[in-house]
């Protein structure tokens, strides 16, 4: 909903994985260290260092892990280098002749290290070490209930029987050790890991769908319990006055629930169904949302403010002039909407002021200024609001 591009680039970082096993597998080094540096490039440009980082630790990790080092030290290696370093080079070649690479590299470092114990200190570290795997639980229910499987003792020894499974795990914990230390990220820098972990949480699904054991009725279970609760919710919106706003709101809410109902009779005769089913009613769920949430959102969430005050001053104050008042920091969603309504940049000024002109500035940041408040922005949330003022 918010154009992220964390699943672009999980999309790129996952081909990367898959690409590394796959030429392996098939021992072709050219193909492998060529088309790998080059997803690699493309990462990079997309999100900066964890490209490489991704790259480099899968490569360490995998090629060790079944004794080929050596391979690392190869012509086919440097080459693959040579290709990303090209790539890269050209991009900032470009980039060169308008901009300064000084701040652009501050920033790709920045970035990178303020998630990590660097920014966030040791016992936050410490505290997130054991924390972590329950969140990530959390974060990525229901098919993280697929973790009972690994309980059983015999998940150790069906991951090494499969290659590509073996490969699954290893690039999931070598890489996933950055994360697990990092205090400050959030559940979608972990995307490019959900295939990974997930393939072989099938792979020991199929094991304990044939015994039948434990772990398997827990996880069949809690489907079906998750897919009655989906079920019943997916009737919420007849009882919910605030939604009356929607379009076709009751026949839409019926079409749900009726879609819902026959998932439930396709599946209960046939215990084999609830994991498909699962996918199904979280699909239905997912419309449910595109159909009732969204736009109930549009119309009472902080967005909503953030965006409609943003766009009334820009609108109301077109012909005056406008600044940021020194570091008030301004985020991207308010100055996309006034600088669209009023057809230009707001700069920042640091001195000089015109007192004939308009500052948008933080008054919790700026409280002793004086000033004489001519309006309003909601920004961050809702939970902040900035005062378009003229300097007294």
């Amino acid at each position: 909903m918010l154009a992220l591009i964390d699943i672009s680039f999980s999309w790129v970082m996952f081909s990367l994985f898959f690409v590394v096993y796959y030429y392996f597998s098939k021992q072709r080094w050219w193909a492998l260290f060529l088309v790998s540096y080059v997803l690699t490039a493309v990462g990079f440009l997309l999100k900066g260092l964890p490209a490489g980082v991704f790259q480099g630790i899968t490569l360490l990790a995998y090629f060790t892990y079944r004794g080929s080092f050596k391979k690392l030290i190869s012509f086919q290696h440097v080459a693959g280098i040579a290709v990303f370093a090209i790539l890269i080079g050209a991009y900032y070649w470009v980039y060169l002749k308008y901009n300064d690479l000084d701040t652009v590299f501050a920033t790709l470092f920045r970035e990178s290290s303020k998630r990590t114990a660097v920014d966030h200190g040791l016992g936050r570290t410490i505290l997130h070490l054991f924390t972590f795997p329950f969140e990530m639980v959390y974060h990525f229910m229901p098919w993280s209930l697929l973790a009972v499987y690994f309980l059983n003792r015999n998940a150790v020894r069906l991951v090494r029987e499969d290659r590509f499974l073996e490969f699954l795990a290893v690039a999931f914990f070598s890489n996933i050790l950055i994360y697990w230390s990092s205090p400050g990220i959030f559940p979608r820098y972990l995307l490019m890991f959900v295939p990974l972990v997930f393939g072989i949480a099938l792979r020991l699904h199929e094991w304990h769908e044939q015994r039948e054991s434990w772990n398997f009725r827990f996880v069949q279970g809690a489907f079906l319990a998750l897919i009655i609760a989906i079920a019943l919710g997916s009737l919420a919106p007849l009882f919910i006055e605030r939604l009356g706003v929607v379009p076709y709101r009751i026949p839409a809410a019926l079409l749900l629930g009726l879609g819902m109902v026959g998932l439930l009779a396709w599946m209960l005769p046939k215990p084999e169904r609830r994991l498909p089913g699962m996918v199904i009613a979280l699909l239905l769920f997912r419309i449910g949302f595109n159909w009732f949430v969204i736009p109930d959102r549009n119309r009472h969430d902080y967005g909503d403010s953030c965006r409609e005050s943003s766009k009334e001053v820009g609108r109301n104050y077109r012909e005056e002039k406008m600044y940021v008042y020194r570091n008030t920091e301004m985020q991207p969603t308010n100055s996309f909407y006034l600088t669209r309504e009023r057809g230009a940049i707001i700069p920042r000024r640091w001195g000089n002021y015109d007192k004939s002109a308009l500052f948008l500035i933080d008054p919790e940041e700026y409280p002793k200024v004086g000033y004489e408040k001519v309006d309003t922005i909601h920004v961050r949330h809702g939970r902040v609001i900035f005062d378009l003022v003229r300097l007294q």
